[in-house]
């Protein structure tokens, strides 16, 4: 879906704009800014149900897995959770209990500042480090918990009317 910025008032729907093309229009959300975007996806055929659910379902997972890579920091300092993140601070998790305070202080990159430079952050001691995973866990879960709730909330219906 493609996101368009200035709306001001939620419109989901399906709309025929030509013989063979349709739009479907989905959601209003707010940026860090204060504007706000609806996405917008075109059919070049007129879609059924089923390829709309699809379309925005995929939309929402795909804000989730966006939210959770880029949305959480700590103590002030950018977090990117990719799959690479997590397995390096799943190999930390489990050498704390056999190297314990050996391992600490540690300094860790966390992610990157808007401007590119690297976010490093030293963890004291194994307690920091296991309230930073702890804490980015229940993130990531709300991330996805936020998702399901969303798709839940859709109301088909108006959707169906213009089929």
């Amino acid at each position: 879906m493609e996101k368009i910025y200035g709306t001001t008032i939620r419109q989901d729907g399906l709309q025929r704009i030509g013989r063979d093309t349709w739009v479907l229009f989905f959601g209003l959300y707010e940026t860090t800014d204060g504007g706000t975007y609806e996405y917008r996806h075109t059919f070049k055929h007129r879609p059924t149900l089923d390829e709309i659910k699809t379309v925005i379902n995929a939309q929402l997972s795909a804000d989730a897995d966006e939210r959770k890579r880029n949305g959480f920091s700590w103590q002030g300092v950018p977090v990117r959770y990719d799959e690479e993140a997590e397995r390096n601070i799943t190999g930390l998790s489990v050498k704390i209990p056999r190297l314990g305070a050996a391992m600490f202080p540690l300094q860790f990159k966390l992610g990157d500042y808007p401007d590119g430079s690297p976010a490093f952050y030293e963890f004291k001691d194994a307690e920091e480090f296991e309230s930073f995973t702890d804490a980015l866990l229940l993130f990531s879960q709300e991330c996805y918990a936020q998702a399901w709730q969303a798709k839940a909330e859709i109301d088909w219906n108006k959707f169906t009317d213009a089929l």
